[in-house]
């Protein structure tokens, strides 16, 4: 997936709500318990947990689409990006980076 692709598909995984973006874990379950992004009971993630998520990746399978979608971020690490903004900033982010702002 390209850079483009993975942010749509981030934006539709959050379909705009933010209860479903975190910071600071990559994924949590409805009662706040930390999951696997890919779980089926994982509800809200972070940026890089959304990334998995939408791959449908396992943690420790890497993640190789990240320099694309690090540089389409103006080389933000995925990480510090998520983790230091609010969800209005990532959301716009990644439209933009989706064309669809």
């Amino acid at each position: 997936m390209t850079a483009a692709e993975i942010a749509r598909a981030v934006l539709e995984l959050w379909g705009g709500d933010q209860s479903r973006w975190i910071q600071g874990a990559y994924a949590r379950s409805a009662d706040g318990k930390l999951a696997e992004p890919t779980w089926k009971n994982a509800t809200c993630w972070c940026l890089i947990g959304a990334c998995y998520r939408v791959l449908d990746r396992n943690l420790s399978k890497g993640f190789p689409e990240a320099p694309a979608l690090r540089d389409a971020l103006g080389n933000r690490e995925l990480a510090s990006f998520n983790d230091t903004n609010s969800f209005e900033v990532i959301e716009a982010k990644l439209r933009e980076i989706a064309g669809m702002a």
